[in-house]
């Protein structure tokens, strides 16, 4: 005899994620909002995980059952999404593009017509940083693969870094690395003192090639090279190394991040990467961690980056870490919840914290690629 027990959950939004081992039914109830608001609240009530077999056959048995439903009632319309409480810039898909109602200021419009321009797949990534009593969220990066660029793709990228403002010493940098990167992705910051454009070179696909010669675990190597200026002052520039440690335990990571970092200063960092580190073990192992130490040539930048995007978190997952690293920095509750509760849905990428170049904490969150 089989005992039946079910839950009725009622639901109007949904939204999809998956691992290697599972695809993940996220569902909620979205709020009406007011007249006079433009954000959008979903409460997250159920999520449902499924086995890949068992999700195709979920997919064959929908498919199957939707063409029975439309040839006796007719075709059903699918409503388009509704907009999240996003800055500036929104996502389509990969490639971003603008709402109707958003006026972005001209630096911001010239860097997006440019990558548009381009007329390629484009993958977008948000970000916020924390300071001391600050929270900046004007930021994305806005990635391209080389190779859907075609045969002139070194000198179409060259192309767009000379009209974006890149300083000469800058460009010429650019130029000598190019050929060996195979991803290049443009970014924009707004500060409290300055705009600032950003490009980097990734060389990811050279070091997996690297990697797969080998037969023991691989040593540092530099994933991206940043080059950033400021709009309005180019004289002011940096040129930033992102080096990759492959296959790194939690317990040496760990172990790194107390070792570029001050003692005292560090403790939230440290505890900061404990929490990210421990939500990405109950998903993948040690080795889908990604770390990065960040440096900068002629000033104390120092930091570090933990990458885990394959852990396919949400914000929301995240909330307790963060919402810890905005009271130790004095951001206001309103504040931190005005941004958070319009990405709180958003997949979780990887949290950057340490010294920047002027010998301030900072931790910075990348999400939503």
């Amino acid at each position: 005899m089989v005992e039946e027990k079910k839950r009725n959950v009622q639901a109007n939004m949904l939204n999809v994620s998956y691992t290697k081992d599972e695809i993940i039914l996220f569902l909620g109830m979205k709020e009406a909002a007011g007249s006079d608001s433009d954000k959008v609240a979903v409460h997250l009530s159920r999520s449902i995980r499924l086995s890949p077999s068992n999700a195709k056959n979920l997919h064959i048995q929908l498919k199957n059952l939707i063409h029975t439903y439309e040839s006796k009632y007719g075709l059903i319309h699918q409503q388009s999404p509704q907009p999240s409480a996003l800055p500036p810039i929104q996502s389509q898909s990969t490639k971003p593009s603008l709402s109707k109602d958003e006026k972005p200021d001209r630096k911001t419009g010239l860097l997006f017509q440019l990558i548009k321009s381009l007329k390629v797949e484009v993958g977008l990534e948000r970000s916020f940083k924390i300071k001391h009593g600050v929270l900046l969220n004007n930021r994305y990066l806005l990635g391209i693969s080389k190779k859907s660029l075609g045969q002139r793709a070194d000198e179409r990228l060259i192309e767009t870094c000379s009209l974006m403002g890149t300083p000469k010493a800058l460009l010429d940098i650019f130029k000598q690395y190019l050929p060996q990167a195979h991803y290049v992705h443009f970014g924009f910051e707004e500060n409290e003192k300055a705009t600032v454009y950003k490009v980097y070179l990734e060389f990811f696909e050279t070091i997996k090639e690297e990697i797969e010669k080998g037969r023991h675990r691989p040593g540092p190597a530099l994933l991206h090279l940043g080059l950033k200026w400021d709009v309005s002052n180019p004289a002011r520039q940096s040129i930033t190394h992102y080096t990759w440690y492959p296959w790194l335990s939690s317990r040496e990571i760990l172990q790194r991040v107390s070792h570029i970092l001050e003692p005292e200063r560090g403790a939230a960092a440290r505890q900061a990467a404990e929490q990210l580190i421990s939500l990405a073990l109950a998903r993948i192992p040690d080795r889908d961690i990604l770390y990065l130490e960040v440096t900068e040539e002629g000033n104390p930048r120092r930091s570090f980056d933990i990458n885990v995007y394959r852990a396919n978190l949400q914000v929301m997952e995240a909330y307790p870490l963060l919402s810890m690293l905005c009271r130790r920095h004095s951001i206001p509750f309103d504040t931190f919840h005005s941004l958070y509760d319009g990405i709180k849905m958003k997949r979780f990428g990887h949290l950057a914290a340490g010294v920047d170049r002027e010998g301030n904490s900072f931790f910075t969150t990348y999400y939503g690629v």
